[in-house]
């Protein structure tokens, strides 16, 4: 088993730089968000949970975003339902929100900038004979 196969797809530890995918779901008046979260067991199952995001006022994030997370701080809110398990979760400050179509462009762009350089390959082919050696 490689180390990519042993990791889970995203540890129960989020750290700045990363990259997560943001979930809506809306309730009323209310918009929640939430990461999936993988934590690995000592028996070596894996166990999957979601993790709470919260973000400033006035943030509209598409259901299924992905999101590079720039600054944030853990966060511990009282649940009214149950005053004994509080929510924990994140709240983001700042993010970059990842664009679908910037991934493909980019994609595409370095293939046509592939394609190009073995055109310019084919075009400088030189043909040498004996007499331009030196040996």
């Amino acid at each position: 088993m490689n180390e990519s196969e042993s990791r889970p797809r995203k540890n129960y530890k989020i750290i700045v730089g990363d990259t997560i995918t943001v979930f809506k779901q809306e309730a009323g008046k209310h918009t929640f968000y939430k990461t999936p979260i993988a934590k690995k067991n000592y028996d070596g199952t894996t166990s999957y949970y979601n993790k709470r995001l919260w973000f400033k006022k006035d943030v509209d994030i598409p259901n299924n975003s992905k999101i590079k997370v720039l600054d944030f701080f853990e966060e511990v809110r009282e649940n009214y339902n149950d005053k004994y398990n509080p929510t924990f979760g994140l709240f983001i400050l700042d993010y970059e929100l990842i664009d679908k179509n910037m991934v493909s462009n980019s994609i595409n762009a370095y293939n046509m900038q592939i394609s190009e350089q073995d055109k310019i390959s084919d075009i400088e082919k030189v043909e040498v004979s004996d007499d331009d050696l030196p040996f």
